[in-house]
């Protein structure tokens, strides 16, 4: 049944009949980048980092540092600087 359409639209096409035309919206998208994901957490403190470690001091009396996994918040989009293009951008810049 897909072939009997394309040869009606194209017969409308030859003939002129211009009565189903579809306007086109592009997608306003821009290839840069101003916010990235960030790699950071917030503790109960407010201090910021990629890791927290606490000392604790083993029943042997030996010093050792655990990692704190629990009660941190992530940090959220941090902003850029300036814009970045993004990595899947598909055109080629050349500077000579």
């Amino acid at each position: 049944m897909g072939w009997l359409k394309n040869v009606l639209c194209s017969v409308k096409w030859i003939l002129g009949f211009d009565d189903e035309i579809v306007e086109k919206k592009s997608i306003a998208a821009t290839p840069f980048v101003t916010h990235k994901p960030s790699t950071q957490y917030v503790d109960e403190d407010g201090d910021i980092a990629e890791e927290f470690y606490e000392e604790v001091i083993s029943s042997h009396g030996f010093p050792w540092m655990k990692r704190i996994t629990e009660r941190l918040c992530w940090q959220g989009l941090v902003a850029l600087e300036f814009p970045r293009l993004h990595y899947d951008f598909p055109i080629v810049i050349y500077h000579n």
